[in-house]
């Protein structure tokens, strides 16, 4: 865990305070903690990519790069409409790394949620058309057990 040199491997640096970098004590490579993310290249203050991930992440509609410069204040739009594409360009190839193989199961689960104040005043539907329930899809890969009739027992101390 930490900063590891990209040059050398090395695990030891000094953090260089004036440059806001981290040095590798052994071969002086120096790397900034932008270094090796989607922020590398990148003027826009940390705050600006920490909240346009949590817009485009956390809220269920999609979030336009001119609604983000709004909230965000920003007087340009062209360095937010790049940061953006830059977040949703990284969030498509993170789903690509995570397929499912092999035996899947797939099926549909309820959760609770609250219900808005127009549904409020309407009687509600009962069973699984619930507008207190929220349908969700789920998918599981299952993997196959070797020998069913053995069962591997963690060790545990003698008490």
């Amino acid at each position: 865990m930490g900063v590891t040199c990209r040059r050398c491997n090395c695990k030891e640096h000094y953090w260089l305070e004036n440059k806001q970098a981290y040095e590798c004590k052994r071969c002086q490579a120096r790397q900034t903690l932008r270094s090796g993310t989607v922020m590398q290249h990148s003027n826009l203050p940390y705050r600006y990519w920490f909240v346009a991930m949590h817009l485009l992440t956390a809220t269920k509609g999609s979030f336009s790069a001119a609604e983000i410069q709004r909230q965000l204040g920003h007087k340009r739009y062209q360095p937010i409409w790049e940061m953006v594409n830059k977040l949703r360009d990284v969030m498509g190839k993170r789903d690509d790394k995570y397929t499912l193989e092999g035996a899947i199961e797939l099926d549909d689960a309820f959760f609770s949620t609250e219900i808005s104040v127009e549904e409020k005043e309407k009687p509600l539907k009962r069973g699984r058309g619930s507008q207190k329930k929220t349908k969700v899809l789920v998918m599981a890969e299952s993997k196959t057990v070797e020998n069913p009739n053995r069962v591997k027992n963690p060790r545990r101390p003698d008490t």
